[in-house]
């Protein structure tokens, strides 16, 4: 902040950081605080291979979406901060980094098919 404050004057490359870091802090605690505690608690009290219940609960395709975004969001801030880019050029690079966070997440959540030997065995039965 006091380098902001001081030497660079506010471009926009940091005021688009502070409010990616803002919406990073939005998006996180009210949307998904509350259910990344307990999963913490959950997988706390268990040792050796996640339970089968701990395992569905973890890859929930809400909080995916929200962890992942939240990842995406901040390689973006990470990128204004390494490129240093005006104010137009920073927020598409934070808004691409969280659509492209929101994409994986989305792609990595959809229900798999099944493979072709797994339904012919089941049709033979």
């Amino acid at each position: 902040m006091y380098l902001a404050a001081d030497a660079w004057a506010w471009p926009g490359w940091i005021i688009v950081g502070m409010a990616g870091w803002l919406m990073n802090v939005v998006l996180g605690e009210p949307l998904t605080g509350r259910e990344l505690r307990e999963m913490r608690a959950l997988v706390a009290g268990e040792s050796g291979v996640l339970s089968q219940t701990a395992t569905d609960r973890l890859r929930r395709p809400r909080m995916l979406s929200a962890v992942v975004s939240r990842a995406g969001l901040g390689l973006g801030i990470v990128f204004c901060m390494a490129v240093k880019p005006s104010a137009v050029p920073a927020a598409a690079a934070v808004v691409v980094g969280a659509l492209a966070g929101l994409a994986v997440a989305r792609l990595t959540s959809r229900p798999r098919r099944a493979d072709a030997s797994a339904v012919e065995r089941s049709a033979e039965r």
